[in-house]
């Protein structure tokens, strides 16, 4: 290609040397194509490029003009590059059915609210809950650790946003069988222990339907609403299978607002006839 384009320069007169130095060389999918048109094929049709593309610049021996080479990445270049989404492990798939025995020795990452911290000395308590079971997982946080002066300034306070990583090792204590021992603590985002709502004692449900934006990290209202979400899965699930296809129909309603009430009629009377009639 090199080649072809010095010896297209030596022949070619000073006009058509300069009208072809504003030509940009534009290389997509291994095949070399002049113009702009093969440029604005890398484009969409909305003016955004469609392919992650780089550039450089090649210079031709013996000449004083150089191209600006477009590469335009193919789609397995693109899918090579692109992550998968991947989301991080629950507390419940972590503790399992037999309580985390079986993931002993396991480097986790843990990502919810403090339910309680107790902290001592050179020692802290942490249990963290993410909503995903009812009862959280524990995790213990030593002066060695990344992290850990959050811990000790009182910084993390029940209620407050982390994310702890550690390895699960077996746990002292009759509670529960496994433990996190914490490598690193990072507050996410803190709480004020003097006006959080939420603490470990239980609530009755009339104080919590005054801190609708707090009840559901409650074991009460996040069982319920994972009983909701599998019911409402099963029968999703059952009438796709089944080729039906879910639409919104209008709710009929006792509340009046903004003249709703007058678009549909109801009674018990059809087509203006009594109820014998009928």
């Amino acid at each position: 290609l090199e080649d072809a384009t010095r010896r297209a320069f030596d022949e070619s007169s000073p006009i058509a040397m300069a009208a072809m130095m504003t030509t940009r060389l534009v290389v997509r999918n291994g095949v070399g194509c002049l113009g702009r048109r093969a440029a604005s094929s890398a484009f969409s049709t909305r003016g955004t490029p469609s392919r992650p593309a780089t550039s450089r610049r090649v210079a031709i021996p013996g000449s004083r003009v150089d191209f600006a080479v477009r590469a335009v990445a193919t789609d397995a270049e693109t899918k090579t590059t692109t992550k998968p989404f991947r989301r991080h492990e629950r507390i419940a798939s972590i503790k399992g059915a037999d309580g985390g025995e079986s993931r002993l020795g396991d480097t986790v990452q843990l990502r919810g609210w403090v339910r309680t911290v107790r902290a001592q000395k050179d020692l802290s308590f942490v249990e963290v809950n993410d909503g995903s079971s009812l009862s959280g997982i524990q995790a213990v946080v030593t002066s060695e650790a990344e992290g850990a002066s959050v811990l000790a300034n009182g910084e993390i306070t029940t209620g407050a946003s982390v994310m702890i990583e550690g390895v699960v090792v077996e746990s002292p204590g009759g509670k529960q069988k496994v433990e996190v021992k914490a490598t690193s603590v990072r507050l996410v985002g803190g709480a004020d222990a003097s006006t959080f709502p939420l603490q470990k004692k239980r609530h009755t449900l009339e104080f919590l339907r005054g801190i609708a934006h707090l009840r559901p990290r409650t074991n009460t209202i996040g069982a319920v609403m994972r009983v909701r979400n599998q019911l409402a899965y099963a029968t999703h699930t059952f009438f796709q299978s089944h080729d039906f296809t879910y639409v919104n129909t209008p709710i009929v309603t006792a509340s009046d607002c903004e003249g709703a009430g007058e678009q549909f009629q109801v009674t018990t009377l059809l087509n203006g006839a009594d109820g014998a009639a009928a």
